[in-house]
């Protein structure tokens, strides 16, 4: 399983906001998320200090994508 955590990172020196990294979900305990890095879509290198595989955590109000195979048959339903 893996969510997308919200970003804003610096590209050649300039803020970028819009692709985040990936995070295949390993812990959640009071409102907080540990994440292990991935590189989807190859994103990961905007955030220079987390390579892929590192354990990172952030709250949920930073997920910005859920994948459907997460939600409930009743919401998948209502989404096709």
């Amino acid at each position: 399983m893996s969510c997308e955590s919200t970003s804003r990172a610096s590209k050649d020196g300039k803020d970028v906001d819009g692709g985040a990294p990936y995070f295949e979900i390993v812990k959640i305990k009071h409102g907080t998320f540990w994440g292990r890095a991935e590189n989807t879509y190859g994103t990961l290198h905007w955030m220079r200090s987390l390579d892929e595989g590192t354990i990172f955590p952030f709250r949920a109000t930073n997920i910005i994508e859920v994948p459907i195979t997460w939600q409930s048959k009743k919401q998948q339903k209502r989404m096709v």
